[in-house]
C-alpha cells in the first residue's frame, strides 16, 4: 500500500477463522490466564504487542482502535502510538506454548495441542469435515474421507460398460436407459440395434415398417411394409408413368418450379434461373408427344429409332422411352425401358432435394469451423497469460456495482484469470473484494492471491518462497505525479497458502483484508470509466 497509508499486517485468509479479527478463540486447557487476555476482544493475545503504558493486545486489535478511536490506550486512555508500542515476544513464546483443545472436539477429537501446533493440527484432524470433492453436498469426517469418496459416495465417476463414459454410480441406471451405445430390440422387426442407429435403422433398412411409395410425390397413395414395396414397383409400373407423365407435363406447362444452379461456395445469388425441361435429361416433354397425325408419329419415330439402337441423346446420357401421352403404344415398350425411364424422372426430381442437402451441409461445416475459432481463442487466451513474466495487470469494470452489492450484504468476490510467473513457473491468480464490516459497511478494498493448480507444479519448488508485490494503480495523466498503493508481502513457507495446490485453485489465499480504504480508492484518480487496475509482481527468487 501507499507510505501515506497505515502499515498493514499480512493476512492469512482462512477457511474456517479470519486471522485479520481478535485474538486466538479456542478453548485452552487449563483455563487461559487473565493475563493472556486481549482488553478489546477478550480472546488470547494474538501477535501481542506491548504498550508504553505496560498493557497487552492483539496487534490487530490495537492498530485498528488507534484508527478508529484516535492515538489512546484503550484501558487507562493514555497517549498511545504506534512508534511507542513494541511486539511482546517473551508473552508470544509463552501463549504459543499454551495448550488448547481441538475446535473439532465436538466431533469427537480429544486432543489438546500446543497453539504452535493448533493450525498444522486443525488442517490434519481425523475429526475435520471435508466436503466431498463428488460435489454429493455431503461434509464427511476426514477419518472416513477415504471410504466416503471411494465406496459411499453416490457421485462417484463409474465407466459406462457401453459408451465408456465416466457417469455418477447414481446415475448410472437411467443414463443405461437412454445411452446412444446400448443394444436394443427394433420395436418393428425385432432385430438388435445400436440405439443410436435405430433411427437411420427404420427410416432406412427395416422390412417391417410401412413406407409410402417412392412416386408419393406424383400421386402414388399406396402405402406396404417395406419388403413388400419392391412387388408394387414391379407389379404398378404403368400407372406409375401415368402419374410421372401428368407432373412432368404440369411442370413445362407452368414453369412453376425453378431450380438454381450452385458453385462451390453454395452462393446462389445473382446465378440466373433455370426453369427445369426434362429434354435436358434425354426426354421429350409430354406435350411433344400428345399431338396427333404424321407429325405425332415422326416424332415418336424419331425418338424410337435410335432408343431401338441404343444411342445416346444429345444431352449426353441414355434416352428413356417416350411418355404416356402415347401409352396406348405401352406394348411397344418392355419392362426395362419402362424402369429405365422412371429412374430419369425420379433422378430430376430428387435434383433439388441433394442440392437442399449439400447447401445444409455447408453451413454445418461453417458452423463447426466457427466453434473451432473460438476454442481457439479461448486457447490462445489462456496461453497468453503465460507470457507475462510474473507481472500481471487485472482491468476491474463496474466499480460501483461492486461497491453497491457489497454495502447490501451481497457477495462481492472476484477472482482474476490464472497467469504464470514464467512461462514454466507457478500459476496465481487475484482475489479482490470490498470488505463491508459491522462499523463501516464498504469500507475498505481487500486483495489476496491464491495457487492454482499449474501444468509445472512438478518441477517448482513448493512451498512457494519469493514475494509479491500488489499494487492499484492511479491513472493520473501526468505520470510523474501518480501514487500508486503498493505492498509487499513476503512468502511464509508454514502457510498452507503457499504451499502445492490439491483442488482448481487453493482455497486459502494471502494478502490484505484492509488493503486500502474506499474513501481513497474513490477520491483520488485511481477510478476512471468505473474501472480501475490491480497489478501484481511476482519475485520466485
Amino acid at each position: 500500500m501507499a507510505s501515506s497509508l497505515p502499515n498493514q499486517s499480512l493476512l492469512l485468509s482462512h477457511s474456517t477463522q479470519d486471522d485479520n479479527q481478535g485474538g486466538w478463540d479456542f478453548t485452552f486447557s487449563p483455563a487461559l490466564d487473565s493475563k493472556y487476555e486481549c482488553p478489546i476482544c477478550l480472546m488470547c493475545l494474538r501477535d501481542p504487542w506491548q504498550t508504553g503504558c505496560g498493557h497487552r493486545f492483539c496487534k490487530s486489535c490495537i492498530q485498528r482502535s488507534l484508527r478508529e478511536a484516535g492515538p489512546r490506550c484503550p484501558v487507562d486512555n493514555a497517549p498511545l502510538t504506534e512508534q511507542t508500542m513494541f511486539p511482546d515476544q517473551f508473552a508470544k513464546r509463552e501463549i504459543m506454548s499454551l495448550l488448547a483443545l481441538c475446535p473439532f472436539k465436538d466431533k469427537g477429537c480429544k486432543e489438546k495441542i500446543e497453539l504452535r501446533l493448533m493450525l498444522t493440527h486443525e488442517e490434519n484432524c481425523s475429526f475435520r469435515m471435508i466436503s466431498c470433492p463428488h460435489l454429493c453436498g455431503k461434509e464427511v469426517r476426514r477419518l472416513s474421507f477415504e471410504e466416503h469418496v471411494r465406496v459411499l459416495c453416490p457421485k462417484i465417476p463409474v465407466g459406462c460398460e457401453q459408451c465408456g463414459k465416466q457417469i455418477a454410480k447414481d446415475m448410472l441406471e437411467k443414463h443405461s436407459e437412454n445411452c446412444s451405445k446400448a443394444s436394443i430390440q427394433c420395436q418393428h422387426c425385432g432385430q438388435s440395434v445400436l440405439r443410436q442407429e435405430e433411427k437411420v435403422h427404420i427410416d432406412q433398412t427395416c422390412p417391417k415398417v410401412v413406407v409410402a411409395c417412392r412416386f408419393k410425390t406424383f400421386g402414388c397413395q399406396t402405402e406396404l411394409l417395406r419388403e413388400r414395396m419392391e412387388f408394387h414397383m414391379r407389379d404398378s409400373v404403368y400407372q406409375h408413368i401415368v402419374f410421372l407423365a401428368n407432373g412432368v407435363e404440369s411442370l413445362n406447362m407452368t414453369g412453376a418450379h425453378r431450380l438454381t444452379e450452385s458453385d462451390d461456395y453454395g452462393d446462389y445469388s445473382g446465378l440466373p434461373h433455370h426453369q427445369p425441361n426434362m429434354s435436358e435429361y434425354g426426354m421429350p416433354s409430354a406435350t411433344s408427344f400428345g399431338m396427333k397425325g404424321s407429325k405425332g408419329k415422326s416424332d415418336y419415330q424419331s425418338y424410337m429409332e435410335p432408343l431401338a439402337k441404343g444411342h445416346s441423346s444429345a444431352a449426353g446420357g441414355p434416352m428413356g422411352p417416350p411418355l404416356p401421352s402415347l401409352l396406348h403404344a405401352k406394348d411397344s415398350y418392355s419392362p426395362q425401358e419402362l424402369s429405365q425411364y422412371m429412374e430419369h424422372i425420379l433422378k430430376w426430381t430428387h435434383a433439388m432435394q441433394e442440392r437442399e442437402r449439400k447447401q445444409t451441409k455447408k453451413i454445418q461445416d461453417l458452423e463447426h469451423r466457427l466453434l473451432h475459432v473460438e476454442k481457439n481463442y479461448k486457447h490462445n487466451q489462456a496461453h497468453t497469460n503465460r507470457f507475462c513474466n510474473g507481472t500481471f495487470i487485472w482491468r476491474l469494470q463496474n466499480y460501483m456495482k461492486m461497491r453497491d452489492d457489497a454495502m447490501k450484504g451481497a457477495t462481492s468476490v472476484q477472482h482474476s484469470d490464472g497467469f504464470y510467473t514464467a512461462l514454466y513457473g507457478y500459476k496465481l491468480c487475484i482475489r479482490v473484494n470490498i470488505n463491508a464490516t459491522d462499523s463501516i459497511r464498504g469500507a475498505y478494498i481487500s486483495l489476496f492471491v491464491h495457487f492454482m493448480k499449474g501444468e509445472y507444479d512438478n518441477i517448482v519448488e513448493w512451498p512457494f518462497k519469493g514475494c509479491i508485490s500488489l499494487s492499484i494503480l492511479d491513472q493520473t495523466e501526468d505520470c510523474l505525479k501518480r501514487k500508486h498503493l503498493r505492498e509487499t508481502l513476503i512468502a511464509k513457507s508454514e502457510l498452507l497458502a503457499f504451499h502445492r495446490p490439491t483442488s482448481y485453485r487453493n482455497h486459502k489465499g494471502f494478502g490484505y483484508m484492509e488493503f486500502a480504504p474506499l474513501s481513497v480508492l474513490e477520491n483520488g484518480s485511481y477510478l476512471k470509466n468505473d474501472s480501475f487496475y490491480i497489478k501484481v509482481e511476482v519475485n520466485t527468487g
